[in-house]
């Protein structure tokens, strides 16, 4: 069991991710356009990245349903979010396609970021993306498609920040 004391630490870290985001050398913090796939309820990157460039537009995309809720997610949603009760994948990015560019994508998706931040990148003009990391079975299994991945984007993007998921303990 999770202990309150270790979900403020991982709320915490996940505002001071979205803050770092805008912070960094996005133009969020000028209005931009912040897009944030998975949630599962804690809106702690969006409220970060809104403390920061209150003039963003955020958009969170999770077509899960939150453990112990009983609540769908919209209504766990700040006022400051737009929320599509949706999952990503590949073709997502085209909902996107006529912004000039997108200033931060974050993707926390339990694996999903694998089939869809590919097809994402190779599509649209996004400043920062920010990934939490999964290698799930289905990632394992395909081999070193996910490391391919990062290692291609190394080619147009710069790791400015690591740190370990203390959900994870």
């Amino acid at each position: 069991m999770t202990s309150p004391a270790t979900i403020d630490k991982a709320t915490q870290t996940t505002k001071a991710t979205g803050k770092r985001a805008v912070g960094s050398e996005s133009n969020a913090s000028e209005g931009g356009l912040v897009v944030s796939v998975g949630s599962n309820g804690d809106f702690g990157f969006e409220a970060g990245v809104h403390a920061l460039a209150p003039a963003s537009r955020i958009e969170t995309w999770d077509g899960t349903q939150p453990k112990g809720t009983g609540l769908p997610l919209a209504a766990l949603r700040p006022a400051f979010v737009t929320f599509l009760e949706r999952n990503v994948g590949q073709t997502t990015w085209e909902a996107y396609k006529s912004e000039a560019a997108v200033d931060v994508l974050k993707m926390d998706c339990e694996g999903c970021e694998w089939t869809a931040l590919r097809e994402w990148v190779d599509n649209l003009c996004t400043h920062q993306v920010v990934v939490q990391a999964h290698f799930t079975p289905a990632v394992l299994k395909a081999g070193g498609q996910a490391e391919a991945l990062l290692w291609e984007m190394s080619d147009s993007y710069t790791l400015f920040h690591a740190e370990p998921n203390m959900r994870c303990g």
